[in-house]
């Protein structure tokens, strides 16, 4: 991504919140949001690059489309819910959190830690790449991964129902409860059940 320019969400502010319903974005920059509350619900991201740095927060990311996107958030805490970003190490399990009905359409995610009551439910993810991916939460359940690359990916969640179409898998694990998913053009023996 070239550079771009940083979107002032300030219109989009109240009191400790920021709430983005039914936007699109395109080409540019998503940075230094200070909001204890996020809601980000049915918003399309296009060639967004998000880089911010969240202490304590609440983000809910709900029927979102994110293409050709990069991810650079990081969030600490203890009450953390929701995340899916890049250097990541995400920790709660005080407040049982989900990610459901996004898409991902070719984006990168590298370097995630994420360890908490949280679900990831409903996901489209197609091309790109996940790299060096741990999670130990609640569940991975129905949904799409196609054409991506995956490596050194550690799911310590229940793994059901999902379908992985044409992906390059080095290194899965699954250490936890893994049925009815649907491998098409992929190595089963590629992941390690555990």
């Amino acid at each position: 991504m070239s550079r771009l320019n940083v979107l002032d969400l300030s219109q989009y502010m109240a009191n400790e919140e920021l709430r983005l319903e039914n936007q699109n974005f395109k080409n540019c920059k998503i940075s230094e949001i200070k909001n204890k509350f996020l809601t980000i619900y049915r918003c399309r991201f296009n060639n967004v690059e998000f880089e911010n740095s969240f202490h304590e927060v609440y983000a809910s990311f709900k029927e979102c489309e994110f293409e050709e996107c990069v991810f650079r958030d990081t969030f600490q805490g203890e009450d953390l819910e929701l995340v899916v970003q890049e250097n990541i190490c995400y920790r709660s399990f005080q407040v049982q959190s989900n990610i459901v009905n996004c898409k991902f359409i070719n984006c990168n995610f590298t370097d995630i830690a994420i360890e908490g009551d949280l679900s990831f439910i409903g996901l489209e993810l197609k091309s790109g790449t996940i790299e060096n991916f741990s999670f130990h939460g609640n569940q991975v359940m129905q949904n799409s991964f196609s054409d991506l690359q995956i490596s050194n990916m550690d799911l310590e969640c229940a793994f059901i129902k999902n379908r992985l179409e044409r992906i390059d898998l080095k290194g899965v694990k699954i250490k936890e409860y893994c049925k009815d998913n649907i491998l098409i053009e992929c190595e089963p023996n590629t992941i390690e059940m555990m």
